[in-house]
């Protein structure tokens, strides 16, 4: 019988961690207590020389209060959809969550095509390969590359706040943002002449981005009830942020324009005309047409159109409002907090008066409306229901 003293069951490694081996390959295994529960954690292997260091360190970090369990393993494509149900909750915009929802919804599948399923498996490796198979499916100018890149790593950040990971892969990874195209605003003479040529609904439409500086989709949104021509304001009800919840005071030209379409009983303020779809007429109008139709008379009166050419598109009118405004002494705060643009830290747009809007925005030259605008607004109702 041998006397060679046996390897025993346990072994107290410090004052808080014992390790012991499990299994048939006999992988060593550390025992401690953290936050009042037994825990157990695999030191990876079956050599007791590599496994009492790894013990060790274990112990100081719980001497020291410096340990933190692991998450457990959390799937990429459960994370996201958690991700996405807290940004509808929160009120997001529909198109902010339909553009982080696709662009997560490509890097899980890129994740997952690679072999790597979970959270706590994604690595700056497999983000660089994710950024070179973006690039060779589609030409990205370099700032939507970097807003996509912003998408993922502010997940990733989500995923720490909500314990799916105990550190950001990507936190070291520095995104350099790069510098904003200069994009054109029109002029007023260049909004005239468009406004010529418009008709019907159209014409009411560019007028009040024009007048307003909304965005599309906000002003496809508005319900008659926004508009309260009595009390000379649009009420946005919605918008990308929550900035864009606002009043926006009504210019007097925009008000006789307003005015002359009579009253709206339609869903919304400006409705598509009849169609097989929605034979009722009480519809919203397409943005994209809208910014289709924009273009094309733009075009066609000589004006350089379209994002590529870096030329006018709808969304320009919005700068025309900015730079129209504050060129005619518009307080700044003022003209951020009519754009949605005003923070929920900025303070200064409360140090002016409310009730004296109408007075501000009657200073901006945007003309008076006259009769070419009436005829313009009345000749396209009789074009639309051809058209239908």
């Amino acid at each position: 019988m041998s006397n060679e003293p046996k390897t025993p069951t346990r072994i107290r490694i410090g004052d808080r961690v014992t390790i012991h081996r499990r299994g048939k390959r006999g992988i060593w295994h550390a025992d401690y207590h953290f936050a009042g529960a037994h825990c157990r954690k695999s030191l990876r292997t079956a050599n007791r020389k590599i496994a009492e260091p790894r013990a060790r360190a274990l112990d100081v970090q719980l001497a020291g209060g410096e340990y933190a369990p692991q998450p457990k393993s959390m799937p990429i494509d459960k994370a996201k959809q958690a991700y996405i149900d807290e940004l509808k909750r929160k009120g997001r915009a529909p198109k902010t969550i339909a553009k982080y929802a696709n662009e997560l919804k490509r890097f899980t599948a890129f994740a997952q095509d690679h072999g790597v399923r979970t959270v706590q498996r994604i690595t700056v490796a497999l983000f660089d390969e994710y950024q070179t198979h973006r690039e060779t499916r589609r030409a990205l100018h370099a700032y939507t590359a970097y807003s996509l890149n912003i998408i993922i790593k502010t997940f990733l950040n989500w995923c720490v706040r909500h314990d799916h990971l105990a550190s950001n892969p990507l936190a070291k990874v520095a995104l350099e943002e790069p510098r904003r195209r200069q994009h054109p605003a029109p002029t007023i003479a260049q909004v005239n002449e468009i406004l010529s040529a418009s008709r019907g609904t159209l014409f009411a439409v560019i007028a009040t981005a024009a007048f307003t500086g909304l965005r599309i989709g906000e002003i496809t949104a508005l319900t008659p009830a926004d508009v309260d021509l009595q009390a000379g304001v649009i009420h946005v009800t919605g918008g990308k942020t929550q900035a864009a919840v606002r009043t926006v005071p009504i210019h007097p030209r925009l008000a006789h324009i307003l005015g002359a379409l009579g009253k709206r009983d339609g869903r919304y303020f400006f409705n598509a005309p009849p169609s097989t779809r929605f034979p009722a007429g009480d519809h919203h109008i397409s943005p994209r047409d809208v910014n289709d139709q924009f273009k094309d008379i733009a075009g066609g009166l000589g004006m350089s159109v379209g994002r590529a050419k870096v030329g006018l598109t709808f969304h320009a009118l919005r700068r025309l409002f900015k730079t129209a405004c504050i060129d005619a002494g518009v307080p700044k705060p003022l003209v951020d907090l009519w754009l949605g643009h005003a923070g929920k830290d900025d303070m200064d747009h409360h140090y002016y008066r409310p009730q004296k809007a109408s007075q501000w925005i009657a200073r901006v030259p945007f003309g008076t409306a006259d009769d070419r605008d009436l005829d313009n607004l009345t000749q396209g109702d009789d074009d639309d229901e051809k058209r239908s």
